[in-house]
């Protein structure tokens, strides 16, 4: 197949023009839904490839899950499809013809492959690349980009492009950060942008109003206005109310109890202890834990504050860590079945709902603006837990 020239059907908006004719090496934009960043993310990884020098670059386009990963592809085939050469749907790679910068004809043959990042850094391995797109990167995990994505740009000192709607301050915040001026994680190397929905001149204005009056304002926020929300404790009320104290070592005359919600994978792992004043006293919170050390840590909270109670997430790996009899082997001694309280169902609820009105009264502090204690009992699921139990002047409902 013989191309002289060729023009894609996309005509950029001005926002993307700005991100377009930018030279820094890795690119961040955070944007609001219907803005068009698939679409202007999958034209730059063309762009990339074609001012590559190499023979036959190789450009990747990553997906946290296999069906974005469809929609990647239907979009690449929308828009370069006069270019593609071969392609293999089954094993989801493409070659495309891309323009010689020297001889500005489309000589070369560049190798678009399409991944998810489903099994964290396995299968993001061995090549070298030249391009990267991560598409809904809020959505893909640590293991990913800094064991498998970012060593694979690095011989080759290839460009990469980030696009997603945020999803609370993870990774994808992180990466947003170093291309910001003002950040103390500025990387000169990095550049960022955030745009709402409606800087999309194609969004109809009436459907934004509509949905200003409409959605709630965390979602709005996050959603229309790419704004990055602390986390799910950001929108909790009251939360100001319960920072406040300094993690101890255990003290004779107070009771204990250790709270425990332990993650698999891309969540976090959070233990923490508290004393029967409502002062938090042992806070432990990190990602993607080894499940050994996950029960080391367990076990080494309960042997400190031997704790009357030990309250154990039932929703996955809990379940696990009681079934194969690791709570009997805690400490320097044998734990009872009923100091373990499995919060779950109805159970679980009624927990959330009575930690909700203790932090809503202040009655129990910790450090960090209060996330320790959130985390364990699942911060979204509580905020939901408190409005219920405030009227409609955000009166306690008790």
């Amino acid at each position: 197949m013989k191309v002289t020239h060729y023009s894609p059907p996309y005509k950029p908006h001005p926002a993307q023009e700005d991100f377009h004719y930018d030279p820094h090496r890795f690119r961040v934009l955070s944007c609001g839904r219907r803005w068009g960043k698939t679409l202007a993310g999958i034209l730059e990884l063309w762009r990339i490839l074609q001012a590559c020098k190499e023979d036959k670059p190789i450009g990747w386009v990553v997906a946290p899950t296999y069906p974005l990963s469809l929609v990647d592809w239907d979009t690449a085939t929308e828009i370069i499809g006069p270019l593609i050469l071969n392609q293999n749907s089954q094993d989801h790679w493409m070659e495309i013809l891309c323009n010689d910068p020297d001889t500005q004809r489309f000589s070369r043959i560049a190798k678009l492959e399409f991944k998810t990042a489903e099994r964290e850094d396995k299968g993001l391995r061995g090549r070298g690349l030249s391009g990267l797109l991560v598409d809904e990167a809020a959505w893909v995990g640590y293991k990913a980009w800094t064991m498998g994505l970012r060593p694979a740009l690095a011989d080759k000192r290839g460009k990469a492009v980030f696009i997603s709607t945020p999803s609370g301050r993870n990774l994808f915040w992180e990466l947003f950060m170093k291309g910001k001026e003002t950040s103390s994680s500025y990387d000169p190397e990095w550049k960022s942008w955030q745009f709402p929905s409606i800087s999309n001149p194609y969004f109809p204005k009436e459907e934004w109003d509509r949905l200003d009056q409409i959605t709630p304002l965390d979602i709005w926020k996050q959603e229309y206005l790419a704004e990055f929300l602390e986390d799910e404790s950001a929108v909790f009320h009251g939360l100001s109310r319960i920072s406040g104290g300094d993690l101890r070592e255990p003290l004779p005359d107070l009771s204990y109890s250790v709270g425990a919600d332990l993650a698999r994978k891309n969540d976090f792992t959070v233990i923490i202890a508290i004393d029967n004043t409502g002062q938090v006293t042992y806070a432990y919170r990190s990602r993607e834990v080894d499940w050994s050390l996950q029960r080391q840590l367990l076990r080494s909270a309960w042997a400190k504050y031997t704790p009357s109670t030990l309250w154990l997430d039932s929703s996955g790996p809990g379940d696990v860590i009681e079934d194969e009899g690791q709570l009997g082997r805690i400490g320097n001694r044998r734990s009872r079945r009923d100091h373990v309280t499995r919060a779950q169902g109805a159970g679980g609820r009624q927990s959330r709902e009575r930690c909700a009105c203790a932090l809503l009264r202040g009655a129990i502090r910790g450090p960090d603006g209060g996330r320790w204690i959130l985390d364990p009992f699942g911060c979204e699921r509580l905020r939901r837990d408190a409005d219920k139990l405030q009227d409609a002047s955000g009166h306690l409902q008790l």
